[in-house]
């Protein structure tokens, strides 16, 4: 009988990155396993929302690093020592990131739930 893969394994090694070889070894299983687990839809559906977690905890850090770069200036203002243009320029590469992952963010939450939907709808017939 053959032995049953935790899915969670094997969404944990995809969300991480790794390859189908890397992600059957940390899961257990061999690559054509996780070859096949990548086409099954709930598969899918649980790999969209690992990665929707990730990215919301890490704009969560990213906005963080933002108030840390804001902090930097602000005290660059008060410190002759440090040079401005170095708090500046982390302030800008801070905030033009978080600006840009949030937009990512909100699109790709938007894109899985246009995907929801037609996943609920089914297949889509063509008419002529």
């Amino acid at each position: 009988m053959p032995k049953r893969v935790d899915n969670s394994a094997v969404i944990a090694a995809i969300a991480a990155g790794m390859t189908d070889d890397q992600a059957a070894t940390a899961a257990g299983c061999s690559a054509a396993t996780i070859r096949r687990r990548r086409h099954d839809p709930d598969v899918q559906a649980e790999l969209r929302a690992a990665r929707a977690a990730t990215l919301r905890r890490n704009l969560d850090r990213l906005g963080g690093l933002v108030t840390l770069a804001i902090d930097r200036v602000e005290g660059a203002l008060h410190d002759d020592e440090t040079p401005a243009t170095v708090a500046v320029s982390a302030l800008r590469a801070a905030v033009a990131g978080y600006a840009d992952h949030h937009e990512r963010s909100d699109l790709s939450g938007r894109l899985d739930a246009l995907e929801s939907l037609l996943a609920a709808r089914g297949p889509l017939r063509v008419v002529r």
